[in-house]
C-alpha cells in the first residue's frame, strides 16, 4: 500500500489528500477539500499528531490502527509536520503522511 498524504490548515481542514487516502477511506476526492474530518464523518486518529505538530513539533505515532473502506484493519505509522505556509492567508499547514507497517491481526 502506499501512503496516504493529507495536508491540513490550522483548522484542521484538508487543503490536500492523495488518491490513495481518498480510495482508503471509500470517500470522493473533492468531499476532503476544506473540510475536517469530523465533517466528512471520518475519525481523526491523527488528531494527537496533527495538534503536536500544530505546536511546531514533528511528531510521529506508531502502529495506529486504520480501517478501509471495506472494514479490513489495518496498521499505519503516521507522521505530522508543521509546514510555513506560503499564502498570506494560512500561517502554517500541517503535513501528515500515514504509511502502512502491516494487515491487523483480526
Amino acid at each position: 500500500m502506499r501512503s496516504l498524504i493529507s495536508v491540513r490548515d490550522a483548522a484542521g481542514r484538508y487543503l490536500f489528500v492523495n488518491s490513495t487516502m481518498a480510495e482508503f477511506h471509500g470517500t470522493p476526492h473533492g468531499s476532503f477539500i476544506g473540510r475536517t474530518p469530523d465533517q466528512i464523518g471520518l475519525p481523526d486518529h491523527a488528531f494527537p499528531t496533527f495538534l503536536r505538530a500544530a505546536e511546531g513539533e514533528p511528531f510521529v505515532v506508531r502502529d495506529v490502527p486504520l480501517v478501509d473502506a471495506t472494514g479490513h484493519a489495518r496498521r499505519f505509522d503516521v507522521v505530522s509536520r508543521r509546514l510555513k505556509a506560503t499564502s498570506p492567508a494560512a500561517r502554517w499547514l500541517v503535513l501528515e503522511v500515514a504509511t502502512e507497517v502491516a494487515a491487523a491481526v483480526e
